[in-house]
């Protein structure tokens, strides 16, 4: 069995959500980060609409623009700043609507604006991508070896701005409130560069070697407190139950929980047993209970 404490009050100070995000740096608490690499989804069968395939195949490859949720301000001037770039670079460009709605009264033969596409498939099919910086879009562009211009936002948008940018496959970040049509060019012309091209080539064979999903799986498994994962009464077994005892009433409340399966032993997912209301499993239920009362604390096995 498993004691579930529920909430306890310690009489501290309350701590406002702001400042909480820095106390373990500032109080020097030891931890230690396990870096397991991306999450990313198996690979799903995925047909472009005619317009996009279209698009796709009527000249040379198109580079991926995208700011994902972020709602930009003013989206005329960065349009018009994106698009002043992409013809003094001559390169076609599809842009991703996202939540701003770039582009949606815009006509240009060498743009096309979309809507929801999955990341991994529209990035695979392009030159390379200009984006925020979100941690999703950067792993797709990288994993299908795709140099990446990112014009970080907020959040942790500039680090891994900066970390693509120390590979090599990225030109140097551009705050957004520093964007301009020559900053962007620039960045352009060097995601075209062959040398952009082969470093972001190296870090997508190693990305390929990660196992992400699995190695984080495995971290939890490896690092679950198992000691204090015992049952109350039978310290050699794993908790696989909780015991929930009635709210107010008494022995009539859980007499009557009982009757509606709402309190008593309540097995886990994937618990070797569950009660069916026998009159051994009743016995045993009532059994748990005298434990319950005697420790004054929900118990579950």
């Amino acid at each position: 069995m498993m004691t579930w404490q529920g909430k306890k009050a310690l009489n501290l100070e309350a701590v406002s959500a702001m400042a909480g995000m820095g106390l373990a740096e500032a109080l020097k608490i030891p931890f230690k980060y396990y870096v397991c690499g991306f999450f990313f989804h198996e690979e799903t069968p995925y047909t472009p609409d005619r317009e996009l395939a279209e698009f796709l195949k009527s000249g040379p490859l198109p580079i991926y623009i995208g700011f994902g949720s972020i709602v930009i301000e003013d989206i005329a001037k960065m349009i018009e700043i994106i698009l002043e770039a992409n013809r003094a670079c001559g390169v076609r460009a599809i842009f991703s609507k996202g939540c701003s709605k770039l582009g949606t009264n815009l006509s240009d033969p060498n743009v096309l604006f979309i809507g929801d596409c999955p990341h991994a498939k529209r990035i695979s099919a392009l030159a390379f991508v200009i984006h925020h910086g979100g941690a999703g879009t950067t792993a797709c562009g990288l994993l299908n070896g795709r140099p990446t211009s990112i014009i970080p936002f907020f959040g942790d948008q500039p680090f891994w701005a900066n970390m693509v940018a120390a590979t090599g496959a990225d030109p140097q970040p551009i705050h957004f409130k520093a964007l301009d049509s020559a900053k962007l060019t620039a960045a352009i012309r060097i995601c075209q560069a062959p040398e952009t091209v082969r470093a972001t080539a190296l870090i997508a064979a190693r990305i390929k070697d990660e196992r992400g999903v699995k190695e984080t799986a495995n971290s939890f498994h490896r690092n679950l407190p198992l000691d204090a994962m015992r049952c109350d009464l039978f310290g050699s077994q794993n908790a696989s139950c909780i015991y929930i005892t009635a709210k107010k009433d008494g022995n009539l409340g859980f007499a009557k929980g009982l009757a509606k399966g709402t309190v008593g032993l309540r097995t886990k997912p994937g618990a070797d047993w569950a009660s069916n209301g026998s009159k051994t499993d009743l016995e045993r239920e009532a059994n748990v209970k005298c434990v319950y009362e005697w420790k004054d604390a929900p118990v579950g096995g």
